[in-house]
C-alpha cells in the first residue's frame, strides 16, 4: 500500500465513524459532537496528506459527512455543538463554515 492509499484509507475510516455517529437515532451530546468534529478534522487532514502524494485522490463520503453534520447542527448553529467544538472550529474554520443563506 502506497502513502496516498494509506492516508486515504485513514481518512475513509474516520469519515465512516463520523457518519455512523451522525445517523444514530439518539440525540448527540457534547462528547459526541466533539468526537464527530475530531473525526471530521482527522479525515480532512488524512485526505490532504493523500492528495499531497496523489492529487487525484478524493473522498466523497467526507463531503457527505460534512453535509450531514451541517444538517444535524442547523448549519453549524446548534449551541451544544458550538460549545463542544470550539477548539476544532477555531483551528479548522473552513471545515465548519456555515452556508450563507440566499436572500
Amino acid at each position: 500500500m502506497n502513502g496516498a492509499e494509506s492516508h486515504r484509507k485513514r481518512a475513509d475510516l474516520a469519515a465512516e465513524r463520523a457518519h455512523l455517529l451522525l445517523v444514530q437515532p439518539a440525540k448527540l451530546d457534547s462528547y459526541d459532537w466533539l468526537l464527530v468534529a475530531t473525526l471530521v478534522v482527522e479525515a480532512h487532514g488524512a485526505l490532504k496528506n493523500a492528495q499531497d502524494a496523489d492529487p487525484a485522490v478524493c473522498l466523497p463520503i467526507l463531503d457527505t459527512v460534512i453535509e450531514e453534520l451541517r444538517e444535524a447542527t442547523a448549519n453549524f448553529a446548534d449551541a451544544d455543538f458550538l460549545r463542544a467544538t470550539r477548539s476544532a472550529r477555531r483551528h479548522n474554520p473552513s471545515l465548519f463554515a456555515p452556508l450563507r443563506q440566499a436572500t
